[in-house]
């Protein structure tokens, strides 16, 4: 059981930004929590409202995720397999949506340094279901396939961006 939670590092965008990478992660932690505050902040894209997540810059097909998630009231889940990141759909509360809502979302990267691939949990709330009853909530289950420490996770959107005062807070914890 974990002991010890460290903050390691926060950003607040002071103004729309459609990336966040959250670089140089020190290895000395047992486990990672990765805790964001976001909206979406304008554009329309090809998938408004989400998020793709990709890890130490690898574009290469080496992620799966299998969700479970709500949307509308309807329980949905899927497969997919080697993906060049992770995509959390409609993780983003939008600009039509409730003023001032920011969507949760979290990310457990348990092993972050291990030598083999790493699983890794997503969990994502967006209040838009309130409102308009057509938001999206659910919880991912993802792989990265790579050996590699994670040193750094790139959040971004699809030709978007993710508003002023949106945060990233990234934890280290020890189990120790």
């Amino acid at each position: 059981m974990a002991n010890t939670y460290t903050l390691i590092s926060s950003t607040t965008l002071a103004s729309a930004n459609g990336t966040v990478t959250i670089s140089s992660i020190p290895s000395t932690y047992s486990d990672l929590i990765i805790a964001i505050s976001a909206r979406m902040g304008s554009g329309s894209g090809t998938s408004p409202y989400a998020v793709n997540i990709t890890i130490n810059g690898d574009g290469a097909s080496n992620y799966s995720r299998t969700p479970l998630f709500t949307e509308t009231g309807v329980v949905y889940s899927l497969r997919t397999a080697n993906a060049a990141n992770v995509l959390v759909e409609k993780a983003l509360a939008g600009p039509d949506q409730t003023a001032n809502s920011f969507s949760n979302i979290q990310v457990y990267l348990p092993g972050y340094t291990s030598s083999s691939s790493k699983p890794f949990f997503i969990s994502a709330g967006n209040s838009h279901a309130l409102a308009q009853n057509d938001g999206r909530n659910g919880i991912h289950a993802c792989l990265w396939r790579n050996s590699a420490t994670i040193s750094s996770i790139t959040f971004a959107t699809a030709g978007n961006t993710m508003a002023a005062g949106s945060s990233f807070y990234v934890y280290g914890i020890k189990n120790s």
